[in-house]
């Protein structure tokens, strides 16, 4: 059960064919992929802009400006249910 999307639209330079994610994958130019999180009914900003010094220091290999896009997808049960009897 996905809720949230992240594509990855490329970049300039060094991050032009790829997004750095820290996760096991790696992400290349138009690439979208979905996923699952804990508290999807109040989601919040885990990271935009920049990354902050802690992160980068982390993740040695991590650029420094976020690479992808994110978003949410919220339905309501109402709004699920014609889905289900599909």
């Amino acid at each position: 059960r996905c809720m949230h999307w992240t594509w990855c639209p490329g970049g300039d330079g060094e991050w032009a064919s790829e997004c750095f994610a820290p996760d096991i994958h790696n992400h290349t130019k138009g690439e979208c992929w979905l996923k699952w999180t804990h508290g999807g009914g109040a989601p919040h900003v885990n990271r935009q802009g920049a990354y902050d010094e802690a992160f980068r220091n982390h993740h040695r290999t991590a650029p420094y400006w976020v690479p992808w896009v994110s978003g949410r997808i919220h339905l309501t049960r109402e709004q699920l249910q014609p889905m289900r009897e599909a």
